[in-house]
């Protein structure tokens, strides 16, 4: 994750197709944004890593990673109290 002003994007980060980036040290690494809609995200990794042929073996790892990415998201609702009202 990575704070982009009061949102924090999800990032995926892999290394780069091109054989001639991986010499490179500055665009070896790439990161690619992932939805934070979980049908969405899940088209997107699939699109990336099961139809790109980038690390296939690794999908089903990357989609239960986003949902407990997700899942972090979420505010407890029960910690969040009201004040008394001032007399």
């Amino acid at each position: 994750t990575k704070a982009h002003g009061k949102k924090v994007n999800i990032r995926l980060t892999k290394s780069a197709l091109r054989r001639s980036r991986t010499y490179r040290p500055k665009v070896r690494i790439v990161e690619v944004g992932i939805r934070r809609n979980t049908k969405k995200a899940t088209e997107q990794l699939d699109k990336i890593m099961g139809a790109g042929f980038y690390r296939p073996d690794l999908l089903a790892m990357a989609k239960e990673k986003h949902s407990r990415i997700m899942r972090s998201f979420k505010k407890n609702k029960s910690a969040a109290k009201r004040k008394a009202p001032k007399k």
